[in-house]
């Protein structure tokens, strides 16, 4: 079990991260970076903020596992099926009207959100059309997602949706692979809400879970970049215990389907 770091500690670790790996931390949450350290570090023997600073400065794998962990992993494909559910029923069949589709998946982890979109725009037949661009922090953890390798199996063949998308998927043992022709409109690349700017306009933005993980103010930016990238009666997904709250824009979005949390820009 870690012993509880000083803010010092902290400092330093964040620090080795960035300067060994260019991941810059310091503008996440740090209740949220010390849950995710002391989950890392709970199953190791570990159990001093300096023990992990010096394992991390020798140990590229072990690096790599620690920005994965703080990164967040969105989970399983299908995570939330009333979501999706909401996604296939309000907004598809308004992405329809569009020529060209391009979609933002900030905060993508190990790509499950967007590989589930494209296999719902797959399904209404969409996706031919369609550019998913799928972001985080880091160049391993987008390369990792592009390889569209996915645990839970057992729950997506109870639920019946391996035999829904028969052709999208393919059952690897205990894990199930996204076929090519799935991933082949998703475009995994490295950016940061604390840092970059914008770099497109969007149709339909989903961040699910993402923002909980940073402060205040970089929430606050995060949502600016959002509302400059989104067209016109563009659509943003956000998690079910999120809100735009701290929107600046916040008065020019309606709700789509507020259960799910999916909103419409009006301007």
């Amino acid at each position: 079990m870690l012993r509880t770091p000083t803010p010092l500690e902290v400092d330093l670790l964040l620090e080795a991260v960035r300067r060994l790996s260019g991941c810059d931390f310091s503008a996440h949450s740090r209740a949220m970076l010390l849950e995710r350290i002391e989950a890392f570090c709970g199953d190791s023997d570990v159990t001093t903020m300096p023990q992990l600073i010096d394992r991390i400065l020798v140990d590229d794998g072990e690096r790599h596992a620690l920005i994965v962990a703080l990164t967040r992993a969105p989970g399983p494909l299908f995570r939330d099926v009333p979501f999706f559910e909401a996604v296939r029923d309000r907004v598809i069949p308004l992405l329809r009207t569009y020529p060209s589709i391009r979609v933002w998946n900030p905060g993508c982890g190990n790509g499950a959100d967007a590989v589930t979109l494209a296999a719902l725009l797959a399904e209404a037949n969409l996706l031919a059309r369609c550019r998913i661009y799928a972001t985080d922090l880091n160049q391993r953890s987008v390369d990792a997602a592009g390889r569209g390798v996915f645990d839970d199996v057992f729950r997506l063949e109870a639920q019946g949706l391996l035999a829904r998308y028969p052709g999208y998927f393919v059952r690897q043992g205990r894990r199930i692979r996204a076929r090519p022709e799935l991933r082949r409109n998703i475009l995994f690349a490295v950016h940061s809400l604390s840092t970059d700017a914008d770099f497109n306009d969007f149709h339909f933005i989903l961040c699910r879970n993402t923002l909980p993980a940073y402060a205040p103010p970089v929430q606050a930016r995060a949502f600016r970049l959002f509302h400059r990238s989104l067209v016109s009666l563009g659509f943003l997904a956000l998690g079910r215990g999120e809100t735009l709250g701290r929107h600046p824009h916040r008065h020019v979005y309606e709700p789509l389907d507020e259960d799910a949390r999916i909103y419409r820009r009006l301007s």
